[in-house]
């Protein structure tokens, strides 16, 4: 048998001398130089370490600014920024549209479709009245002569 070195100490536990970067608990990351943080009740939006966009996470308006300013400036693309953010790219597309039609006011809008106000012959049903006059719902009455 060969020369053997001696052991060191400690040897079978050394650490990692160039460890992986590590992401903070509450951060994003959404490309090489976009990060999302959440603390608390708000979340910033950092561009190579630099505060883009502050808000409260329940605000909407400025979490899909924050999504549309990402992609418009192109620091980062569509899916990047659905796949972050938890939701899809078409919704990101959506923002884009409506931000370019009508502003910041434009995300505001509730999601989904909007709301109009019921027909009248539909809110007298529900009231158990007919805009028809009397006796116009009753199925009796349509044969009789």
């Amino acid at each position: 048998m060969g020369w053997q070195a001696p052991a060191m100490v400690g040897a079978e536990v050394q650490r990692d001398l160039f460890p992986g970067p590590r992401v903070p608990a509450g951060t994003t990351v959404i490309n090489d130089r976009c990060l999302l943080r959440t603390e608390h009740d708000f979340r910033i939006v950092l561009v190579s370490g630099i505060v883009l966009l502050q808000y409260a996470t329940d605000d909407r308006m400025a979490e899909a600014y924050a999504m549309v300013s990402l992609v418009q400036h192109g620091w980062a693309d569509q899916t990047e920024v659905a796949r972050a953010f938890g939701c899809s790219v078409r919704s990101v597309r959506r923002y884009q549209r409506r931000f370019e039609a009508g502003g910041l006011p434009a995300l505001g809008r509730a999601g989904g479709y909007p709301a109009r106000a019921p027909p009248p012959a539909a809110v007298a049903r529900a009231a158990g009245t007919s805009s028809e006059g009397p006796g116009a719902g009753d199925a009796g009455d349509r044969g009789a002569v």
